[in-house]
């Protein structure tokens, strides 16, 4: 207790020049401790430790060695031990108090923060209901004691979350003298990201949702290091691509539909990689790859917030191999962009994206000169037919739309206004100025449709 609270201290200490003749004394025993602490210290630890590296930036070569070589360990435990880190326990102990408790045992099978219910048995004299020479019989009373256990900092999942953050900052800082142990990492990490429970431990009463989203949070922050060190270390990637694979398919696939935020981060990496030398590794797996219900997933949300991302990173990674994809390839990605094109829901900037999309992909169907060609190009021709044809009912529907917004936002605002105090003049100059206000609100949303449907007619 007394050293949590020393290191909260340091931890609300604010960060001002005075300290910059400390920074080596303090952080010295911080990096010594986060190998030893519980996960809840090992946390404030290491923010203590990413926020004074931030703002001094001391080079402490031989801390930040020891560092990552605690980070190399705890990675490489983690695939031994995946078949305990999803399961819910429960530790219940009714005849033993918290003293008589191996508590050992139990820390080194969490990998969080769990309850441990202790249940002891007091002794009470109760007046027995039938009068004897014995005028006293003994009775169980049953408590219980709740505790939480905290997890080592080597086990932890939650920190695990905040090591690729803390690492960035350190290479950022230490890459030219530690350029070999960062090396290191890559393989490691990514041996990682293909880490994933089975089906069976999936439906296990016992599998753990919240540790699970934890974990792929984890490997979701290490796919995002990989990205942000991909250009330095691509012989070590290089090595392990096929590793690199398996893995973004793996998260996507994992990732729960409706858990939004982190589907984004692990799209977002994944364009990092599509858009570098690595997109050679996507084209042996471009089907599935270009398949919505992987990227964007069934959830409704995820589907509708992430559209405009997945389909730029569909276009980016579509125009960078486009040559090397088959007839058969080709016609998936045709169908895929000629549904977006007719895909209201999406702004007009994407649906003329699209378009462009549509014209790159005709280009590469007709010189493939396949038999299937023909019928591929009529069918683009098709779907701008039938997009040109719905743009007026749009178009028309979208002024409709503003006017009866207009009218009521007119109304709600004029009844705002105090009647029995305002003068005449003013109700009337307040109206219209809500009128133009609305009028000049209403002309600027049908503006840039329009425009966008007049770039889309251009590009037609």
């Amino acid at each position: 207790t007394i050293r949590k609270q020393i290191i909260e201290i340091f931890h609300r200490l604010p960060i001002t020049e005075a300290l910059r003749g400390f920074v080596k004394d303090i952080l010295s025993p911080m990096f010594k401790l986060l190998t030893k602490e519980n996960e809840e210290n090992a946390l404030l630890l290491l923010r203590i430790i990413v926020e004074y590296m931030k703002q001094f930036r001391p080079q402490m070569i031989m801390e930040v060695r020891e560092f990552l070589q605690f980070v190399h360990n705890v990675y490489r435990q983690k695939a031994s031990a995946l078949d305990q880190i999803f399961l819910t326990k429960t530790f219940s102990h009714p005849t033993l108090t918290i003293n008589e408790i191996d508590l050992s045992a139990i820390i080194e099978q969490i990998c969080t923060s769990v309850k441990l219910i202790v249940k002891k048995i007091q002794n009470f004299p109760v007046q027995s209901s039938i009068t004897t020479d014995e005028t006293t019989n003994s009775t169980s009373h049953i408590a219980s004691d709740t505790f939480t256990i905290l997890s080592r900092a080597s086990h932890s999942v939650k920190l695990l979350a905040e090591f690729p953050v803390a690492i960035v900052l350190l290479y950022q800082l230490c890459r030219q003298s530690l350029q070999a142990e960062f090396g290191e990492l890559v393989p490691l990490f990514l041996r990682y990201l293909t880490l994933q429970p089975s089906k069976e431990q999936k439906n296990d009463p016992k599998f753990n949702m919240e540790i699970y989203i934890e974990f792929l949070t984890t490997q979701a922050k290490t796919l995002s290091f990989l990205a942000f060190v991909g250009k330095t270390y691509q012989e070590q990637l290089a090595l392990n691509s096929d590793l690199l694979v398996i893995a973004i398919f793996q998260l996507l696939d994992g990732c729960p539909p409706e858990n939004v935020q982190l589907r984004k981060d692990i799209i977002v990496a994944a364009r990092h990689f599509v858009s570098s030398d690595f997109r050679t590794l996507f084209i042996p797996h471009v089907k599935r790859f270009f398949d919505e219900n992987l990227l964007l997933s069934s959830g409704y949300t995820a589907r509708e917030t992430l559209k405009p991302l997945a389909y730029n990173t569909f276009g980016e990674f579509f125009n960078h191999i486009r040559a090397n994809l088959s007839i058969e390839d080709l016609q998936n990605v045709l169908y895929m962009y000629s549904k977006m094109i007719h895909d209201s829901s999406l702004p007009p900037t994407i649906q003329v994206t699209s378009l462009k999309f549509l014209t790159n992909i005709a280009e590469s169907i007709r010189q493939k000169g396949s038999e299937k060609s023909r019928d591929l190009l009529i069918h683009v021709v098709e779907t701008l037919v039938f997009k040109c044809k719905s743009l007026p009912k749009q178009c028309t529907h979208l002024s409709t739309t503003s006017n009866e917004k207009s009218n009521s936002s007119t109304i709600s605002a004029v009844n705002e206004v105090d009647v029995t105090t305002s003068t005449l003049n003013e109700l009337v100059q307040n109206m219209n100025d809500i009128t133009n206000r609305e009028k000049e609100l209403q002309r600027q949303q049908v503006l840039i449709h329009y425009n966008g449907y007049i770039q889309f007619i251009t590009y037609c």
